[in-house]
């Protein structure tokens, strides 16, 4: 009779590691998946932030560039008027 209260308290232990084991790895593996997510999330906006003042860099160089160019146009322009004249 002790024997088998022994043997159930032991199979009940086994059961219980059984299912604890897996259980405390996959809280495990979420919290690392999480803790990845934050820091891609990170990542992604810095990388967003990044683009977004190139872009405005890169705006303000093609206006600069496009106001030139408009100008040496209408200087060749003039230069074409006054030899073709």
């Amino acid at each position: 009779m002790e024997w088998q209260v022994v043997l159930v308290i032991i199979s009940l232990i086994g059961l219980v590691t059984a299912i604890v084991t897996p259980l405390l790895k996959l809280n495990t593996s979420i919290s690392n998946l999480n803790a990845t997510m934050k820091n891609l999330d990170e990542l992604v906006n810095d990388s967003r932030k990044k683009q977004e003042a190139h872009e405005t860099e890169s705006n303000k160089k093609f206006e600069q560039y496009e106001h030139r160019l408009t100008e040496h146009t209408v200087k060749i322009k003039n230069i074409e008027r006054e030899i073709f004249k």
